[in-house]
């Protein structure tokens, strides 16, 4: 992470991973304010969450919130030059033919990837197509076969679990 967020190269916190961040093992606390707030940039909301002091250490616990989802997109958007949109719209709302999934439920610079998407049945079950696929929809390759074993990873498996609204599960 210390690559897109330079004030942390070197740190504990630059350390961080991608996968850390999406499988929620990324040791940042799990909550902000600054999620909800439609108002504040993605960019500001990602530093916000960054100046916090780290909860655990990074890759030690699976702890259940959204901030690591924010600052995964964040990161997204410094590697590629485009907005988290941008790059949903190209890479899966396009290919899969999505045409009501939304982040923000109303326009923002801030999309709420944190709280989830909102989607018709049937936008859903075209992602579960590809799901079912491997990464791939009907002939289209979507997600590569690393990507998408990546995406199927239990990184949380064996970790103590911090905030966990499902503490039976496996991950």
């Amino acid at each position: 992470m210390g690559a897109w967020f330079p004030a942390y190269e070197g740190t504990p916190k630059g350390a961080i991973t991608l996968a850390q961040l999406s499988s929620m093992t990324h040791g940042l606390p799990n909550d902000s304010a600054c999620i909800d707030d439609r108002t504040t940039a993605l960019a500001l909301c990602a530093e916000e969450i960054l100046a916090l002091p780290l909860a655990s250490t990074p890759g030690s616990t699976f702890d259940y919130g959204g901030t690591g989802l924010q600052v995964a997109v964040r990161m997204v958007e410094l590697a590629t030059g485009s907005t988290w949109d941008e790059v949903f719209s190209v890479n899966l709302a396009g290919p899969l033919g999505l045409t009501t999934v939304d982040f923000s439920v109303a326009p923002s610079a801030n999309p709420q990837v944190a709280g989830g998407a909102v989607a018709t049945a049937s936008d859903y079950d075209r992602f579960l197509e590809m799901v079912e696929g491997g990464g791939v929809f009907r002939g289209i390759e979507v997600l590569s076969p690393v990507a998408f074993d990546a995406m199927e990873t239990n990184y949380a498996r064996g970790l103590p679990s911090g905030n966990n609204p499902f503490p039976t599960s496996a991950g």
